[in-house]
């Protein structure tokens, strides 16, 4: 199976911008673990409810978007 993740962040325009995206291939879910944080540790403010999750693949692609470029690893075809 595959799974993408597209990143975004804001722009220099305030708008939401895809900029980075991960591929993965032959990939599974491992683990999903939630994180709350102590909401009463005033340090803890700025986090809100988080979720951990973990896979496995063959091949991951990170394109970055914006410039255009991309790279890749396959466990299948190693460099040599």
């Amino acid at each position: 199976s595959e799974i993408v993740i597209q990143w975004y962040r804001t722009s220099a325009q305030g708008t939401q911008e895809h900029y980075y995206t991960t591929k993965l291939e032959d990939a599974i879910i491992v683990a999903i673990n939630n994180k709350m944080h102590n909401c009463q540790d005033p340090g803890n403010a700025h986090f809100t409810h988080l979720e951990e999750v973990q896979f496995t693949y063959r091949k991951i692609t990170w394109t970055h978007e914006v410039s255009g470029t991309s790279g890749s690893d396959d466990w299948r075809a190693p460099v040599v």
